[in-house]
């Protein structure tokens, strides 16, 4: 076994504590974490007399979720992993959708690993969370073991439900911080401003009273909200201005990188333009680095140093932006860039041409 396999196999076996169970349920959904999770405890228990087995629930709420199912079925064959598939019957009408999906899928989860002598479940995540993905790849990148630690403990029915999460510590955490897509959710309504940057600040740091709240001011300063801004609600702020208060926030921990899932997406296009101006020129004072996931092409081109194109949940291209965005390409990393509207004058009609030669077989 490898070095990094055998760190694997030690941080996993620890999350399970010394004595773990004869059999493991693993539910996964078929996106890039689930194969990180399969191989990780298929890893983490080679050879140690462990059964494995992986199930995926079906909500039948999306149309592209029985294509998840079987790609999550493969996954598990191709580890040796048995795999099935658990089906909700849907939504009666009544009631938050979202919740109960939630409870019909530790139900249908709990009963399943009844069913198959399985005191214990490891959840993988319910949708494609790219960030938790990356954050993954990073700490084992910098040496940190996959999955030291499982979070989130939860009993249903006498089942035992994981969730999995990297083990860093406090240090580790204020070094890597996170700037979230929707940034209406990513704070609480009920804290001022001042309140939401300064908890960084009394966590990692210590800080209290005046030296503090002189520190809130600095920020605000720094993402050119200035004065008046300390003691106000999230409901009081615009979209732009919500997501500058997340990026002070995120800068208030001192990081070496912060994480951009999505930051200007959920913005138009004049205030997208000056979020991406600010976060370059805190570049240079803050001395930090930034790892952007994102769809648009637009602000590919405008921010990045090296591009690396992903492709259900793998690393298809790799490099350097001029050398990424420079054919030759792969055929993923083709289609990604030539969906993307250029404008220029005869761009459409060569699209139209294009097609009309295709579909003619030329």
């Amino acid at each position: 076994m490898n070095p990094e396999d055998l760190a694997i196999s030690r941080a996993v076996r620890a999350a399970f504590g010394e004595t773990p169970p004869r059999r493991i349920g693993i539910a996964v959904s078929g996106g890039g974490d689930s194969t990180a999770l399969l191989l990780s405890l298929a890893r983490g228990f080679a050879e140690t007399g462990v059964t494995l087995h992986a199930a995926t629930v079906d909500h039948g709420l999306r149309p592209e979720a029985a294509a998840e199912a079987r790609a999550a079925a493969g996954q598990a064959a191709d580890l040796g992993i048995s795999h099935d598939t658990l089906r909700w019957q849907g939504w009666d009408g009544a009631g938050n959708l979202q919740d109960q999906a939630r409870r019909a899928r530790y139900a249908l989860l709990s009963d399943w690993a009844r069913g198959q002598g399985i005191p214990t479940v490891a959840l993988g995540h319910t949708s494609d969370d790219r960030a938790e993905t990356v954050l993954m790849r990073l700490g084992r990148a910098a040496g940190v073991d996959g999955l030291a630690a499982m979070h989130r403990e939860r009993w249903v029915d006498g089942i035992r439900f994981l969730r999995p999460m990297l083990s860093l510590t406090r240090e580790d955490l204020r070094e890597l911080q996170m700037i979230y897509q929707m940034a209406d959710v990513a704070m609480n309504p009920r804290q001022t401003v001042g309140t939401i940057i300064g908890r960084p600040l009394e966590f990692y740091f210590g800080m209290k009273g005046k030296a503090k709240r002189e520190r809130i001011q600095e920020l605000l300063d720094e993402i050119e909200l200035g004065t008046g801004f300390i003691d106000r609600y999230p409901a009081e702020l615009s979209g732009g201005q919500k997501q500058r208060v997340c990026i002070a926030r995120a800068l208030a921990a001192k990081p070496k990188l912060i994480i951009c899932d999505e930051v200007t997406s959920a913005l138009d296009p004049l205030v997208a333009d000056g979020i991406l101006k600010l976060l370059l020129n805190l570049q240079k004072v803050e001395d930090v680095a930034y790892l952007f996931i994102t769809h648009d092409i637009a602000t590919v081109r405008a921010i990045a140093d090296s591009i690396a194109v992903m492709y259900q949940g793998k690393v298809v291209r790799y490099g350097p932006k001029s050398q990424v965005l420079s054919p030759p390409f792969d055929d993923y990393t083709d289609l990604l860039l030539s969906s993307v509207p250029e404008m220029r004058l005869g761009w459409l009609e060569e699209v139209i041409e294009h097609r009309r030669m295709e579909s003619a077989g030329n």
